[in-house]
Formats: structure tokens, C-alpha cells, sequence
């Protein structure tokens, strides 16, 4: 089964914004444009100190490609943002987000049609991205 992946402009943003969990997914962004390396290089390498990505390539030439499960972890542990996934069958059969930082209810797409749950995820975190980045201002 494949799990979704981010954009190279999700994942991007979220360097910007601080994201530096290890992944096992990369991509290489120096000398030759946009390169990507899936499932070679993983945590337990970077950290072990043998072969890894800090340890191939410097900071400013990889940019990690998170899973939405992961980013979805980061938001809500580093940043007390919760995005929530349920699905909403009142207008239309599909899943929906919802953002909430604490108590403060930021957004959600209740209105839009037929997101799998996928989507609904990939929705939530561009949405987080965005008040994060207008929060930066």
C-alpha cells in the first residue's frame, strides 16, 4: 500500500517553518534541480552516526518529505496545532478537517465535496501551513 506523500512545495514550507523530524523520504534539491531519494536513508542511520543524510548531504541540499501522519504529529506537538479528520455525511458523503490551536477553533472545509480522507489531511496541513506563515508576519 502507498501512503501519500507531501509536494515539494508542502514540504518546503515546512522547512521553513522549523520542520526537522528525520524521514525516510528526502528531497534532493542541489545540482541538478529536484531529486528524489525514497527509503535509503532513515533515522536510525542519521543518528547512529554511520551513513545518513546529514552525514551525505548539508543541510541546504535536502529538504525531508514527511508523511501527513508525521506532520500532523509536528503541528499538534510543536506548534498546539490539532488537525482533526471525520467524515461528514450531513451534505455530502466525505471526510472534512478541522483546525483548532488550544481552544481557539482557526478553520475547517466542511463544504467542500467528496475529499477522501487522504485529501482531508493534505487540506488540513496547507491550511496550518498558511496560518503558521501569516502568524510569522
Amino acid at each position: 500500500m502507498n501512503l501519500p506523500i507531501v509536494s515539494f512545495e508542502i514540504a518546503k514550507d515546512l522547512k521553513e517553518l522549523g520542520f526537522d523530524w528525520k524521514c525516510t523520504n528526502i528531497f534532493i534539491t542541489k545540482q541538478y534541480g529536484l531529486y528524489k531519494k525514497k527509503d535509503y536513508y532513515n533515522k536510525t542511520f542519521a543518528e547512529s552516526g554511520a551513513l545518513g543524510v546529514r552525514f551525505i548531504f548539508p543541510d541546504d541540499s535536502f529538504i525531508y518529505e514527511p508523511e501527513p501522519t508525521l506532520i500532523i504529529k509536528w503541528f499538534r506537538e510543536v506548534h498546539n496545532i490539532d488537525i482533526f479528520i471525520r467524515r461528514c455525511s450531513v451534505y455530502y458523503n466525505g471526510y472534512v478537517y478541522e483546525l483548532w490551536k488550544g481552544n481557539e477553533f482557526l478553520d475547517n472545509n466542511e463544504f467542500v465535496e467528496n475529499l477522501t480522507y487522504e485529501n482531508a489531511e493534505l487540506e488540513g496541513i496547507k491550511v496550518a501551513i498558511k496560518y503558521l506563515k501569516n502568524e510569522a508576519l
